[in-house]
């Protein structure tokens, strides 16, 4: 397990956040615990807790639209780790630059970018996807923060799932 899922008290979710910051805000009657892994105690020399998996924020917290900065784990995300290109099974562990920079393409526009297999990313070249005869599966678009965020999520942990609606 990798940490605590927090929600908002509108029970979106917000980020993930260690057990030790969770058991904090808990103790500050900031959050409520949702779910708890009874198997796995901690404990103090007065108190033991469950392990939080998932908690609530007991007042809301109002998250302001920000943009994610450009950076290759985002498009990697964005693209769930598979190929852009064609009907591709493959793991896209590449960027690659729709039109490529050598013919004007933006560098760092998540508009320009998508996650290719290196068979795909070689194959394209300096090509644009219809001049190299191929086609994307979807069109490139900025990652929202929560594509980021399911990025966090443990995909054993099914209080998380449960608590996402996944």
């Amino acid at each position: 397990m990798s940490g605590t899922l927090v929600l908002n008290a509108t029970f979106q979710p917000l980020n993930v956040v260690t057990v030790a910051r969770a058991l904090a805000l808990i103790h500050a009657g900031k959050a409520v615990l949702e779910h708890a892994d009874t198997k796995r105690v901690l404990r103090s020399p007065s108190v033991s807790y469950p392990t939080p998996l998932v908690i609530r924020l007991l007042r809301h917290v109002r998250v302001p639209h920000q943009a994610v900065p450009f950076s290759r784990r985002a498009v990697l995300v964005r693209d769930n780790l598979r190929c852009q290109y064609d009907d591709c099974q493959r793991a896209g562990t590449t960027v690659d630059h729709v039109v490529p920079v050598s013919r004007g393409g933006p560098p760092r526009d998540y508009r320009n970018v998508v996650a290719a297999c290196p068979r795909h990313n070689h194959t394209k070249a300096d090509r644009t996807p219809g001049e190299a005869g191929m086609r994307l599966r979807r069109h490139p678009r900025p990652p929202s923060v929560g594509d980021l965020l399911l990025a966090k999520v443990d995909p054993t942990v099914r209080a998380w799932l449960d608590a996402l609606g996944l």
